[in-house]
């Protein structure tokens, strides 16, 4: 197993990395969604108002660069992990886990976690003037959809949504897709290390943990112990969760720069449309509790 200051491993992942760049970007249509943001931001910039409505354009840089991030990151995993088998055989050790592998893994998982947030409140900023620094205001995907779905049920008055809804349920295609990426990512911030085998997840993996019992009042307590194998994840698996995750994410994003720019940016000059949005009643989420 190559250590991870191995140098001609590292050397190894730089030319994979400048091999396979370009075709992850096609793979993912990168470009489309720079395009879009282009034409976003030249509508900004063309009308220079300070609407509130014009909060989403924050939102959409922040969509950008986590896009950007992701590209960087996904293209360095695949390029150690190939680096990787290089330099090792299948069966040569019990285990085959490599750090490179790993944090980039960790990386992808997390900022696409975040990009579906900020892709919906993208989206939820053009609707409601919510306040980012109020917890309460800041929804999740899941959050936002109910709401774009059903406004009035919320306390919300509005209407035009619908087009987002089926751009942000772009996110939603192969919807176990991202149950697996939360998942993931639950193991990674609140339980053990996620453990990615590049060979793939083989009968001796895994690790036997000791599992205390009571039973009703009984002060002598049984003890098991457990295989733990939730964690322990194959790299295919993984692989194909990012990237999968990867093209519904950047084409959601794509569809909703498109739908800011040439459908709806335009109206918010003309008479009375964007003035504050007007509420049925106060919607509990505008809660002030700060971060």
């Amino acid at each position: 197993m190559p250590n991870i200051t191995n140098k001609d491993v590292f050397d190894k992942a730089d030319e994979y990395y400048h091999i396979h760049v370009d075709q992850i970007c096609k793979t993912v249509n990168i470009e489309s969604i720079h395009k879009n943001h282009q034409l976003l931001k030249s509508k900004f910039n063309h009308y220079q108002n300070q609407h509130w409505k014009f909060n989403t354009f924050h939102w959409a840089n922040d969509v950008l660069h986590l896009a950007d991030q992701l590209i960087f990151g996904y293209t360095k995993l695949k390029s150690h992990y190939l680096a990787y088998k290089e330099f090792t055989t299948d069966g040569e050790s019990p285990s085959n886990t490599y750090g490179p592998v790993s944090f980039y893994s960790d990386s992808c998982i997390l900022n696409l976690y975040s990009m579906r947030d900020k892709i919906s409140l993208l989206v939820w900023s053009y609707f409601h003037p919510f306040n980012p620094k109020v917890k309460n205001e800041v929804l999740t995907y899941l959050d936002i959809v109910k709401r774009l779905k059903a406004p009035r049920n919320f306390g919300f008055n509005f209407n035009g949504q619908n087009e987002y809804v089926t751009a942000l349920n772009e996110m939603s295609k192969g919807n176990n897709q991202f149950l697996l990426l939360e998942k993931y990512r639950h193991y990674k911030t609140h339980r053990w290390e996620p453990r990615i085998e590049i060979y793939g997840v083989k009968n001796h993996h895994g690790f036997p943990y000791s599992i205390v019992e009571y039973e009703n009042d009984d002060v002598s307590p049984s003890i098991e112990y457990k295989k733990i194998d939730e964690v322990i994840w194959s790299y295919s698996k993984v692989d194909k969760l990012i990237l999968d995750c990867m093209v519904n994410s950047f084409r959601s994003a794509s569809l909703c720069f498109d739908l800011l720019s040439n459908r709806t940016c335009g109206r918010i000059l003309t008479k009375s449309y964007g003035l504050p949005v007007k509420l049925l009643y106060k919607p509990k989420l505008l809660e002030t509790t700060s971060f």
